[in-house]
């Protein structure tokens, strides 16, 4: 787990693979959401380790705090409004394509699901397929 800190221009580090030790036994976390840099190799140690997470959502490369702060701010107001991780996802995920750049480094964020989940209920238009970004 490695956070980078902006304002120092420091690296905290904690082996993802640690973390995602410490949640294994965890039976009711279904979504992880690692909004900060480099968040891939924290999201395969949580598909890996953790059986009950469906989904983990994570930034591959460095992000700035600014896009981090509004993705998770659009990506959480539709989660509650939704439930539904996937919708939540894409909806933020496109709102950072719009924004200035000033408000948007570039850096989309990815999110990992879990073969064999079940497809959010209301389903509209042809079968579910996996997102691919």
């Amino acid at each position: 787990f490695a956070v980078h800190n902006e304002a120092s221009d420091q690296l905290v580090v904690l082996p993802s693979t640690d973390l995602a030790e410490e949640f294994r036994s965890c039976k009711q976390m279904r979504c992880v959401f690692f909004n900060m840099c480099l968040g891939a190799a924290a999201a395969d140690a949580f598909m890996e380790k953790c059986p009950a997470v469906n989904f983990v959502v994570y930034f591959a490369r460095r992000v700035t705090d600014l896009t981090a702060h509004d993705f998770a701010g659009r990506f959480y107001r539709k989660l509650r409004e939704t439930r539904n991780v996937e919708e939540a996802f894409s909806v933020a995920r496109r709102m950072l394509t719009t924004c200035s750049a000033a408000h948007y480094d570039g850096q989309l964020p990815s999110i990992r699901i879990r073969k064999g989940t079940e497809p959010p209920q209301l389903q509209i238009g042809p079968p579910r397929e996996p997102l691919r970004f």
